[in-house]
């Protein structure tokens, strides 16, 4: 997997649309001030699209989900065990 960082490489117009578009879904699965298990699985899938991470979309995730769950602007809401 290939992990990149804005501070050692450019990225391209390519990379740049993926981030704006990781950035819309993940404002729109927490619209709603709840976080679900399926929202939660598209956010850790969509990460590492194309087996390669952009340091950008851990930042987005970071700031929209980590900062909002401990500020309480976000809440977990799925049950504690799934069925796979």
């Amino acid at each position: 997997m290939v992990i990149f960082n804005s501070n050692t490489q450019s990225l391209s117009a390519e990379d740049l649309k993926e981030i704006a578009q990781f950035q819309s879904q993940l404002k729109r699965c927490i619209a709603t001030g709840l976080l679900f298990a399926d929202d939660l699985d598209f956010i850790v899938m969509d990460i590492p699209a194309n087996r390669k991470v952009i340091i950008q979309k851990l930042e987005l995730a970071r700031q929209l989900i980590w900062e909002n769950l401990q500020t309480g602007d976000l809440t977990l809401a799925w049950q504690p065990y799934r069925k796979s």
